[in-house]
This record gives C-alpha cells, sequence and structure tokens, in this order.
C-alpha cells in the first residue's frame, strides 16, 4: 500500500521521533499480506541495526544513544505486531 512506502521513507529521516512515529505506525499494517509486512520488517531491522551497531561499539556516542532510546521501543514493537514474534533481542531477528 502507498502508506506503507510514505512511513518506510519517514524512518529515514533526520529527527528520531518521526522516525519512533513512523515505525509505530507500520505496526497498523500487522494484518497486510506477507509481502507488505516482510517490506516494513525489513525497512524497521535495517533502520535499528546501525544504531544499535553503533551503540554497542562506542557506548560513549551520546546522540546514537538517545536515536536508540527513541525509536527501539516503537520498533521492536511493530516488529513483533508484524511477524507475531516475542523477541527482545534485534540481533535475534537478523
Amino acid at each position: 500500500p502507498k502508506g506503507t512506502k510514505a512511513l518506510i521513507d519517514l524512518l529515514k529521516n533526520h529527527d528520531a521521533a518521526i522516525q519512533a512515529a513512523s515505525a509505530e505506525a507500520l505496526a497498523n499494517y500487522a494484518d497486510s499480506e506477507v509481502k507488505v509486512r516482510k517490506e516494513a520488517f525489513k525497512a524497521l531491522l535495517d533502520t535499528i541495526m546501525p544504531v544499535k551497531n553503533t551503540v554497542d561499539t562506542s557506548p560513549t556516542d551520546q546522540e546514537a544513544r538517545q536515536r536508540y532510546d527513541t525509536i527501539s521501543t516503537p520498533i521492536l514493537g511493530s516488529m513483533r505486531r508484524l511477524t507475531g514474534h516475542e523477541e527482545t533481542d534485534f540481533q535475534a531477528w537478523q
């Protein structure tokens, strides 16, 4: 659907609050066809992993930490809704 593409594009926004809001909105596609859910899931994973890797390798990077703290919960929630799985570790989703 058109809305999915717009939300996925917003995941690339420089503002973490906008990323978080778009991630949260993607959960509304949990009942969509598999192709749509996979596309949304991949975009969510592609958004969170670079930030998580930065936080893990550079614990003093406050900007990365703040972004991670803002986007991780909505992304995890949407990933769970899109897949029906209850993983809590982003590494496990890869």
